[in-house]
């Protein structure tokens, strides 16, 4: 058996970008139980018992005049004391010049609980044994050089009754991608297209993280949803997105086709509910009709939610960028007519979420996202939203050329 000074020795260890405190040894309980000793009361002076580990090395893309770097922190608390986050900072390479900080209010549009999308109350709270998701998107000035690692510092508060202890922690550096974003055309036509749920910190397809093989991924990471509306008071879809033809992005191989999943509702036709489906949904319904393209090795475009029949190319085929691969539709987990496109490093929801950017396109609009949007629409003239090898953003309308 291990000796009293091994059993209470706890070291602390940085690994892989990962902050991990190492409990050597277990405690003696009672009746012969052995206890760990992230279950037993903390030593006095004992920092936080907090791991903090990346899910991805973010690749730098070019959006809105601007460099982004996008990831997420898995904090997950070994401690038998709640643990408040107060502060969260980012720093470039070894520089001591933070690149993004967040205080405790601001740390409320970041750290969010596991399957929370929402939003829950004091997400910077971390109960005894439990952990939050930090959803880190930095935007540099577009001149810029992206950095070749990230580190991070955490103001932790420890919280045990009417006693507070206050940590900074510090993890390992995170390395920054050197891959490049895709560059692709686009998948539709002309415009105006809305970029509905497109990438952003606050949009619903970039807290769609889920875990597969023993890993989260979230392949939604930069996905968006376009749809054309009617412009008018009503904020409903325009009849003439459906049937809209989808275009391949690039000369690719069609990689995965499925086809004969029917449509929740068509135009002129109004669902009872936003919740109607045609089927139940499951992994293999959830994308509806669906086209996916390979790019290149371990890059795959998704074209999602496609008119049951409207399919034309089969697995295997080789396409031309430009090449109709089918009609937009409103099948899988949709509430209207609407094309869900992704770029991700797998086949299927089981991967990584990529950046890509368009080589051309117009942004004409850009609706902020708050109730009285109508209200604040920002609009460009003529000839002055032109954008090149940039990835559009949440609520921008786009033309395509």
């Amino acid at each position: 058996m291990r000796s009293a000074s091994m059993v209470n020795r706890v070291t602390s260890r940085c690994w892989m970008g990962v902050v991990v405190l190492v409990l050597n040894g277990l405690s003696p309980h009672a009746g012969g139980a052995q206890v760990p000793l992230a279950l037993r009361p903390p030593q006095s002076g004992m920092g936080p018992r907090l791991t903090v580990r990346p899910t991805v090395e973010p690749i730098p893309v070019q959006a809105h005049g601007r460099l982004h770097l996008v990831y997420e922190l898995l904090l997950a608390s070994f401690d038998s004391r709640e643990l408040r986050v107060d502060k969260l900072e980012v720093f470039p390479d070894r520089s001591r010049r933070p690149l993004a900080s967040y205080n405790s209010s601001e740390l409320a549009r970041v750290l969010f609980r596991a399957g929370d999308t929402l939003g829950a109350p004091n997400p910077h709270q971390i109960a005894v044994g439990t952990h939050v998701i930090a959803y880190m998107w930095v935007a540099l000035d577009s001149a810029a050089q992206a950095p070749s690692s990230l580190s991070h510092r955490l103001t932790i508060v420890a919280v045990e009754g009417a006693r507070e202890d206050t940590t900074s922690l510090e993890t390992v550096s995170v390395p920054v991608s050197r891959d490049l974003p895709v560059v692709i055309g686009p998948p539709l036509r002309g415009g105006p297209w809305f970029a509905n749920n497109a990438p952003s910190n606050d949009s619903r397809h970039r807290r769609v993280l889920i875990p597969f093989g023993g890993e989260l991924r979230l392949s939604q990471r930069f996905a968006f949803d376009l749809v054309r509306y009617r412009g008018d008071s009503s904020g409903l879809p325009d009849p003439a997105t459906y049937g809209s033809e989808v275009l391949a992005v690039a000369d690719a191989r069609v990689a995965e086709v499925i086809d004969g999943i029917p449509e929740n509702w068509a135009p002129p036709q109004r669902p009872a509910s936003r919740d109607a489906r045609a089927v139940p949904m499951t992994p293999a319904t959830a994308r509806g009709n669906v086209v996916v393209l390979e790019l290149a090795p371990r890059k795959f475009a998704h074209f999602a939610h496609l008119q049951p029949g409207s399919i034309r190319v089969k697995q295997g085929d080789r396409v031309r960028r430009g090449q109709v691969l089918g009609l937009l539709g409103n099948s899988g987990n949709s509430t209207g007519p609407h094309l869900h496109f992704q770029v991700s490093d797998t086949l299927g929801t089981s991967g990584h979420g990529l950046p890509f950017v368009f080589d051309a396109f117009e942004v004409f609009a850009i609706a902020p996202q708050r109730p009285d949007w109508r209200a604040h629409v920002v609009w460009f003239p003529p000839g002055t939203g032109k954008r090149r090898n940039e990835m559009p953003l949440h609520r921008w309308a786009i033309r395509f050329p």
